[in-house]
């Protein structure tokens, strides 16, 4: 802003100035509310329904805890969507971020719809800084067992049925 000489009168006190604010305050409003990220839930019909079979579902060992549930609380920015993959399967996908060897990681997990009230996990990968890190075996099941892991001792505040954990052990120890 440039200055003034005394008793002119600035741009701030005129009354068009404040109209042409208030419109592009107005404008940039309507266009940030309207906006669509392609990362969030895609809406209608039969993907609602196979996300919500999804963050409904539990794995089979730990039936008492939902994906839902389970994600929503171990993964910051949770986000779910499904879509139709270009092999005809109805996939929902899950993204959200945690830490991964002390650097903040984007996980990216899908399961497939495999009919009316069956699904499976099919596919996960992380970003890191940017990166896609490949996930192997140890790390798939790890990111499929900690989420429940962490979810059943810090909000039910209990360990996770002494089956489960030793199940969980031997696999991924036969994975060495």
């Amino acid at each position: 802003m440039q200055l003034k000489k005394g008793g002119e009168k600035s741009i701030f006190k005129k009354l068009w100035f404040w109209i042409v604010m208030l419109v592009v305050v107005v404008g940039i409003v309507m266009v940030m509310g309207n906006s669509e990220d392609s990362t969030d839930d895609l809406q209608g019909g039969k993907f609602d329904l196979n996300i919500d079979l999804v963050k409904n579902g539990a794995p089979e060992m730990i039936s008492d805890i939902t994906y839902q549930q389970a994600y929503e609380y171990f993964f910051d920015s949770p986000q779910w969507r499904g879509f139709t993959a270009d092999t005809g399967e109805e996939v929902v996908e899950f993204t959200g971020k945690c830490i991964y060897y002390d650097q903040d990681a984007q996980v990216y997990i899908q399961f497939v719809i495999e009919d009316e009230e069956t699904f499976s996990m099919y596919y996960a990968h992380m970003k890191v800084d940017g990166e896609t890190v490949s996930m192997g075996e140890r790390e798939f099941l790890e990111l499929a067992y900690t989420p429940f892991e962490t979810y059943s001792q810090e909000v039910l505040g209990k360990e996770l049925d002494d089956n489960v954990q030793a199940l969980f052990e031997q696999l991924y120890e036969s994975l060495n």
